[in-house]
């Protein structure tokens, strides 16, 4: 029971380093909305920011702002409502365009 206990408190220490990695090529899939407006490559179009290279804990931010609406945008709004893994996923697509 002991170790149990000491499993579970540790797991809950780890926060949001517990979430598996970014997995680029499930993000490429997933940013199809993304790249309307943000480019290909994370490159920044009509007067979208640049995303590409930005990091991935960087991006993860962004996009969980939006969706808690601490960083208003309509726009963004509706499209920032997927789970970590989601916002994992797309992050480690654009961290890693240039």
């Amino acid at each position: 029971m002991k170790g149990l206990v000491l499993t579970v408190l540790g797991l809950a220490t780890l926060g949001p380093a517990a979430h598996a990695a970014g997995d680029p090529a499930a993000g490429k899939q997933k940013a199809t909305a993304c790249i309307a407006c943000h480019g290909a490559k994370g490159e920044g179009r009509s007067g979208n920011p640049r995303i590409a290279n930005l990091g991935e804990e960087k991006i993860i931010a962004a996009l969980k702002a939006f969706q808690d609406g601490s960083r208003p945008s309509q726009t963004m709004q509706r499209f920032a409502r997927g789970s970590h893994q989601d916002f994992a996923d797309i992050a480690a697509y654009f961290a890693s365009r240039n």
